[in-house]
């Protein structure tokens, strides 16, 4: 089969069980036999023992990568020894990059490699979420988000679910000036106002659920999201367990003219009737009747 590859750019590798694994020494071969015409490699759910020797093959080898997929079932506690920059290096065309309930432990490096790294300039999405039932994770800070994103201006969809280390300044000094979707439940992010004035114009979906954040705070933000209608993109909104207040949510109603999905499920200061997941017509008689609602009345 390995000697069939080398005309591959796209190869998937993704395991449903036991029995469709495939180790670490095949997935180097196969690579080193596609090499330059590699363009995309999906290898999630495959348990990665020994998945940094594939990392060193890619780098290597694989200049004209743009998908790369490692990510894991939840639960996964194999942690996988992560080059950053070497990656960066050898496949700095790097468009999409998947670790999602991946546990990586990113490798020291001098802070002159750093500098010299060229990032990952076309990078677009990283999905970097983890499930609320992992417990440990290594490397998970705003370090490696850093280290990830230095020259990703073009980073569209970030996901970092989970994340309990990340600050608000690690997401306020991405590089990234229109970023389209942005996934941060149970990360707890202070000074979220200050995010949601930076990407106010680009957000098409923002998920904030289960945040725990200041009543002023939260509101702030939800002001800022709703401060030009006329700019306002936003599509998607979850506050799913948030204690964004019924205020906040007409401000965004009438300043974010396209929304047409908002999650308000468990917003324990809204009443009761109002706590709910509104999308088509429920969102528009919300919409139309938010200045004298008191929760009974959009119950159905």
């Amino acid at each position: 089969m390995i000697n069939k590859c080398s005309h591959l750019a796209e190869i998937e590798l993704m395991s449903y069980g036991c029995a469709d694994v495939v180790s670490a020494k095949v997935v180097v071969q196969i690579v080193n036999k596609c090499s330059g015409k590699l363009r995309s490699l999906n290898l999630s759910r495959n348990p990665p023992h020994g998945y940094s020797t594939v990392l060193k093959a890619l780098a290597a080898c694989c200049p004209n990568l743009e998908c790369l997929d490692l990510s894991q079932n939840a639960n996964s506690s194999i942690s996988i020894s992560f080059d950053i920059e070497q990656l960066q290096r050898g496949c700095s065309k790097l468009r999409i990059l998947r670790l999602v309930n991946t546990v990586i432990a990113p490798t020291r490096v001098s802070v002159h490699d750093r500098s010299e790294s060229p990032g990952f300039p076309e990078l677009q999405e990283l999905s970097f979420s983890i499930a609320p039932s992992t417990s440990i994770i290594s490397g998970r800070n705003g370090n490696v988000l850093c280290r990830l994103t230095k020259t990703s201006q073009k980073l569209k969809f970030l996901d970092i679910r989970g994340w309990s280390q990340v600050t608000c300044a690690d997401l306020q000094n991405l590089p990234a000036t229109d970023l389209s979707a942005l996934y941060m439940s149970r990360c707890s992010v202070e000074r979220i106002d200050i995010l949601a004035a930076k990407w106010q114009h680009s957000l098409v979906e923002l998920d904030i659920a289960w945040n725990v954040l200041l009543n002023t705070e939260l509101d702030v933000a939800m002001t800022r999201l709703a401060s030009n209608p006329s700019m306002s993109k936003l599509e998607v909104l979850d506050l799913r367990g948030t204690t964004v207040s019924l205020d906040s949510v007409q401000s965004l109603l009438q300043g974010c003219p396209v929304l047409h999905n908002l999650n308000l499920s468990s917003c324990r200061n809204l009443p009761r009737g109002v706590k709910r997941e509104y999308f088509g017509e429920s969102l528009d008689y919300l919409r139309q009747n938010i200045e004298t609602v008191d929760g009974s009345n959009v119950s159905q």
